[in-house]
């Protein structure tokens, strides 16, 4: 479907032939065609072959992989149909047969061929898939949450979708419809057979639609040449960010030599900002300053509330998946700093992608790696920056077994969404909603756990505020429902620790006992943060930036007058220190039982964090080295320690950090911190000093 373009992209996302070449039969003319994405142009090439006696299980492959290719879903299953009865077929055609029956509702079909193509292979991935069908189907059978309605008015036979809100009166969206600006070949997008993407704007009113109209008067020029949309407008309306096929020329592109010895130049999405002028135009054009085509694509903007924060969709280097959804928070000069991965609560080894923030302050995104129905489904989560709640499936009727996408609201409760679900007008149609509260929609579902991805602890978020919205306002939630007086206030600012000066947009979470996140958001350069809280608690303050090691402090409110009017007000004010070659930094926490070396469920707390630093932080190095105390044997606490220290690398490695950047160092009791060596007597505080973890920085580039 269209939305691939924007994607799954991102890797091929348009490709032209560098130089013709002869056509020496029509199947290599097709195969040509089909090498270059001209999806549409081959189709009819393959047509004819697939009209043989005896047709190649190949050319049936490639015609069933036309029109999946094209959004013709329908087709594509009679064809791969044929093509998995053929001797010879090829694996992934079972596999995309199976994709497809699912995306048609024959779910028992779909199970076969899902079993057949895993046969021998990962079982989890088997699993994900059977629970994607199950969940259809139980879903399905649901009244659900929304009453979900095809907007006729907006939509045609073509793509239409992305939609994003210009005003409550006006609404913006993307499209491929024919617009008449074209004559004959020029402005066919080969791949489909329709136009270039272009962005409309619909007046709700009215029921009219027109095209936006761009100032081409800069360098940068966003004429029809290639896809345009989707666009994203901030709180104000006077400033857009757009997602657009790259516009360099041919000569600045990456290019890769095929098997057909053609040269195909890569054009992958960069984000441009724009402001409207006074013409009513949108110009001024500006990239994004992290756009790299020649590596990654960057696209499908969404702002925070208070527009202090970027989300987007990438393939850059340093996610987890496919694509993931990173972030980049707006600094005191007004610039967007260095983008910042989502994290694995919300992204996964497949495609996650479309953010938005609702009205409700929640961060909606689409998913192939959750469980789901099948394709994209939009899932919700509460939280902001890198720190997430377990995301929460929408169910049917919002999720379907197609691909469902774009989902937008300003109130949490009605919006629009796209999907290229059945019964539609075009390959993706948009859908608006309305919250109907027939069950609970904030139920985290209970289903499968999705394959090759290993489960976040302790990241839940609850009453998370975006960054930059006010710590002062910033409310933490009791799930035991003991609401906080609002007369402890614990209060502070963030200083660093060499300099002793106060830090700029410094992440600041308030956590309970238990490490669970109940508040937080950014502290600016100078501003105090500030926690309302009950007496009687324990609770833990975080401060954390990238490109710094976080500092944690404990207090406890224990004790604490807050009857009458009184106010009790508790300074906390915490330092944390820049990452640096050669620094070391000592972590006390991470315990183990006598004489083992597997990781304790206490110690995953603190390893955890250094998983989260070292995400932040892609391209830092570190030594993980371990420490024992002066009992025991030199030898035998050498051994020990190297163990330990071998058991926490293989730890981070499980959390997805990768194994060249760490190196397992066991010092056992060669470098003690205090005066318990070999036979001097000590208190069991004293060797307790001794055991500890520590993480040197070895590697790295980082910014203040």
């Amino acid at each position: 479907m269209i939305k691939y373009i924007l994607v799954f992209l991102f890797v091929s996302l348009l490709i032209q032939p560098l130089q013709a070449q002869e056509l020496t039969s029509r199947r290599t003319q097709a195969d040509r065609l089909f090498e270059r994405a001209e999806y549409f142009k081959s189709l009819d090439l393959y047509l004819k072959l697939a009209e043989a006696d005896k047709p190649q299980p190949s050319v049936i492959e490639r015609v069933a992989d036309c029109y999946r290719l094209m959004n013709n879903y329908e087709q594509a299953e009679e064809w791969y149909a044929r093509a998995a009865a053929m001797k010879g077929v090829k694996p992934i055609s079972i596999y995309y047969y199976a994709e497809v029956l699912l995306r048609d509702k024959k779910f028992e079909k779909a199970k076969e061929q899902y079993k057949r193509y895993f046969a021998g292979g990962p079982k989890d991935q088997l699993d994900f898939k059977l629970a994607a069908c199950d969940s259809a189907v139980a879903w399905s059978s649901r009244v659900g949450n929304y009453k979900v309605t095809n907007e006729k008015k907006m939509n045609s036979i073509y793509g239409d979708w992305g939609v994003s809100y210009l005003n409550t009166d006006r609404l913006i969206y993307t499209s491929d419809r024919s617009t008449g600006d074209y004559k004959g070949d020029k402005g066919i997008y080969y791949r489909t057979g329709n136009e270039w993407l272009k962005l409309f704007k619909y007046d709700v009113a009215h029921n009219e639609t027109e095209e936006i109209a761009f100032d081409n008067t800069g360098d940068i020029n966003l004429s029809k040449d290639y896809h345009t949309g989707p666009m994203a407008v901030n709180a104000t309306g006077d400033t857009a960010y757009i997602t657009v096929t790259t516009r360099l020329s041919t000569g600045d592109l990456p290019d890769i030599k095929t098997p057909f010895d053609q040269h195909l130049y890569i054009r992958r999405l960069e984000l441009i900002m724009a402001t409207k002028a006074g013409n009513g135009k949108w110009g001024n054009f500006k990239r994004f300053p992290y756009n790299n085509v020649n590596a990654y694509s960057i696209g499908h903007a969404a702002l925070s509330k208070n527009g202090q924060i970027l989300y987007f969709t990438s393939d850059m280097p340093g996610g987890f998946g496919k694509t993931d959804i990173w972030y980049s928070e707006k600094t005191s000069d007004g610039k967007w700093g260095k983008p910042v991965n989502c994290g694995n609560t919300i992204n996964t080894p497949a495609d996650e992608a479309f953010p938005s923030i609702g009205g409700d302050g929640k961060l909606y995104f689409s998913s192939r790696g959750l469980p789901g129905m099948g394709g994209y489904d939009i899932f919700s989560a509460k939280g902001s920056g890198a720190i997430w709640s377990t995301p929460v499936n929408l169910k049917y009727p919002l999720n379907s077994t197609s691909d469902d996408f774009c989902f937008v609201s300003i109130d949490g409760r009605t919006g629009y969404l796209s999907s290229d679900r059945q019964g539609g007008q075009g390959s993706d149609d948009i859908y608006s909603f309305i919250y109907t509260g027939h069950d609970n929609p904030e139920k985290p579902i209970a289903a499968i756990k999705p394959p090759n991805t290993i489960p976040a602890t302790n990241k839940a978020a609850v009453g998370v505020p975006a960054p930059g919205e006010g710590l002062a306002n910033a409310t933490p939630t009791i799930s035991s429902g003991n609401v906080p007086t609002r007369l402890i206030t614990l209060q502070g600012k963030i200083f660093e620790s060499t300099s002793r000066q106060p830090i700029d947009s410094v992440t600041v979470l308030l956590k309970n006992a238990h490490g669970e996140t109940i508040g937080g958001g950014m502290a600016l350069k100078n501003q105090m943060f500030s926690f309302p809280v009950t007496s009687g608690q324990d609770y833990l303050v975080e401060a954390r930036r990238v490109g710094y090691y976080p500092s944690t402090q404990r207090i406890s409110t224990a004790g604490m007058d807050a009857s009458g009017n009184k106010v009790v007000t508790v300074n906390l004010n915490l330092t944390i220190e820049h990452l640096e070659i050669g620094k070391t930094f000592i972590i006390r926490n991470i315990y183990y039982d006598l004489n083992r070396a597997n990781i304790r469920p206490d110690a995953m707390v603190e390893l955890d964090k250094l998983v989260a630093i070292m995400r932040e932080n892609p391209t830092m190095r570190i030594e993980l080295s371990s420490h024992t105390d002066s009992r025991g044997s030199d030898y035998y606490n050498m051994l020990l320690s190297y163990a330990r220290a071998i058991s926490a690398v293989a730890y981070l490695k499980r959390h997805g950090i990768a194994e060249n950047r760490m190196v397992a160092i066991g010092y056992g009791e060669t470098r003690l911190l205090n005066q318990c060596a070999n036979g001097v007597p000590c208190s069991e505080e004293d060797h307790q000093f001794n055991r500890r973890t520590e993480i040197k920085v070895i590697g790295g580039t980082f910014t203040r």
